[in-house]
């Protein structure tokens, strides 16, 4: 359950609540256009953490 608020809340102000994002693109009623801004946040986070990985590897000891 994901109040309107709470994801007002998450859309606009907490764009590093991955968890948050998940749990609203699990709510059916979401609209296609929140669901399109939620999806690419967690999109992006991924992109982030594989380049985050990727560099890691490249990088000396």
């Amino acid at each position: 359950h994901v109040t309107v608020r709470e994801m007002s809340r998450l859309l606009f102000f907490e764009p590093e609540n991955l968890e948050g994002a998940k749990r609203a693109l699990r709510v059916r009623a979401l609209s296609p256009g929140w669901r399109d801004s939620f999806r690419e946040r967690l999109a992006k986070a991924r992109a982030i953490d594989e380049q985050d990985k990727a560099a890691k590897k490249e990088s000396p000891g």
